[in-house]
């Protein structure tokens, strides 16, 4: 088993690697905040944006920042450092290998939740994926975060105990939850999992939502709430390992508490406010001149402060408005925003096919994997982490903006659920008409 794994991590990395040379995106990479904070950081000038740059002329440029949160500009630095030829190259090149080890992580996750079969299915889909391979050639967050997430997921799984009984079909019904099917449950895996959470957090914060899901996913699975509390309390300390430092340094370099970054009210105004869309508003629009004299005399903490209540006034005073952006948001998050590969890759020379083969990849994706969701409805209880982390992930886009690369962390677990799907029709079946079982 343990050499048909590598050779798909191999083949995964292959295609991750042709996607880098097609795409070529680190030749003209679309960076922004990260970018600029990474060359601030090489340059010797510390974690340092100015926020209001996006509204005019850079006031304090050198000022150390909380606007962002720190993981990928740190990656990107450590590029620079790493390849000072071909920063950007090295990012591609990274992430590839980062994506690479997705299909194993979904071939464990698979194999624990359901089955064998479903595993090495769910690892071969998403070595294949047309999507996770352009995100590998992407200069952006995606890769880390579905990275971050996956295994956040998996380490969370495998504290709970949880291991499908030999490897049987997930239609066979609620025997799979029987306890007898669960271990005792690891706290050290359930720190792990905290420390890869907060790690997908400090890339982009809303996935610090696992923390709550855990504890519920492993109740539900049949965990004692002696049992639910030290593996969530391991998982707290796990996590607050990683996040508290940050946390204490934006005390220090701002004066006010931050968790991981400051910008959450300015996300929550963009699609909450006179001129706000579906998608990320354009800010000429959605700042009237007023309201940017405002904000340029403020810090990024007071805007932060600022713009969410002008986001929670709108809201109170608009709610048929503001649910109508919901409704687009969610409409986009089903399919795909007009703006699709507008702005970077899949805007390349390529864009002629990436785009159709991504609409086409996610349409079916989804599809099958709300059959496999059906499908394996008797052990909804040990899926409710996959449920939860999709709910999350989607609760964020709705009540802020929705940008297509924001639901990557979604992919892997909808691939999940397809390669159960997958696996029910394709199950062999005896002459007694009952299914074998996989070993």
């Amino acid at each position: 088993m343990r050499r048909r794994l590598l050779i798909l991590i191999l083949f995964a990395l292959a295609l991750r690697l042709a996607a880098v040379f097609a795409i070529r995106e680190y030749e003209r990479p679309n960076v922004w905040e990260s970018g600029v904070i990474a060359r601030s950081l090489v340059e010797g000038r510390g974690f340092a944006f100015d926020w209001r740059a996006m509204l005019g002329p850079a006031v304090e440029p050198d000022r150390a920042s909380a606007w962002w949160p720190p993981l990928y500009p740190l990656f990107l630095a450590a590029c620079h450092v790493i390849a000072p030829g071909a920063p950007y190259l090295a990012a591609n090149l990274a992430q590839a290998v980062l994506s690479a080890l997705v299909p194993l992580f979904l071939f464990v996750i698979g194999r624990r939740l359901f089955g064998a079969r479903e595993g090495w299915i769910a690892a071969l889909l998403a070595a294949a994926h047309p999507p996770l391979l352009g995100f590998s050639a992407l200069i952006q967050t995606a890769i880390l975060e579905i990275f971050c997430t996956t295994l956040a997921i998996l380490l969370f799984v495998i504290a709970g105990g949880w291991a499908a009984a030999a490897h049987r079909a997930p239609s066979r019904g609620a025997e799979h939850d029987r306890l007898g099917e669960r271990g005792a449950g690891s706290p050290a895996f359930a720190a792990l999992g905290g420390i890869a959470t907060a790690l997908a957090a400090l890339t982009r914060p809303p996935a610090l939502a696992l923390l709550a899901i855990a504890p519920l996913a492993w109740r539900l699975g049949g965990h004692t709430l002696r049992r639910t509390a030290l593996l969530s309390l391991a998982a707290l300390l796990g996590a607050a390992a990683l996040i508290a430092p940050w946390t204490a340094r934006n005390h220090h370099v701002r004066g006010e508490w931050v968790l991981i970054s400051a910008n959450g009210g300015w996300n929550l105004f963009l699609g909450n406010n006179p001129a706000g869309t579906a998608d990320r508003a354009d800010v000429g629009r959605a700042v009237p001149r007023e309201l940017r004299e405002r904000l340029l005399t403020m810090n990024e903490v007071e805007a932060d402060r600022a713009l969410r209540a002008l986001a929670l006034e709108y809201i109170r005073g608009n709610p048929a408005r503001a649910a109508s952006l919901v409704l687009a948001r969610a409409r986009n998050l089903l399919w795909f925003n007009p703006e699709f590969g507008s702005s970077s890759g899949y805007s390349s020379a390529l864009a002629r096919w990436t785009r159709p083969v991504y609409m086409l990849t996610w349409a079916l994706l989804v599809v099958v994997a709300v059959t496999g969701m059906a499908a394996t409805r008797p052990i909804w209880r040990r899926l409710i982490l996959l449920y939860g982390a999709i709910a999350a992930n989607a609760a964020v886009i709705l009540a802020t903006f929705f940008v297509n690369r924001y639901r990557a962390p979604i992919e892997p677990i909808l691939i999940l659920f397809a390669a159960a799907a997958i696996a029910r029709w394709t199950r062999p079946v005896g002459r007694d008409g009952k299914e074998p079982t996989e070993t």
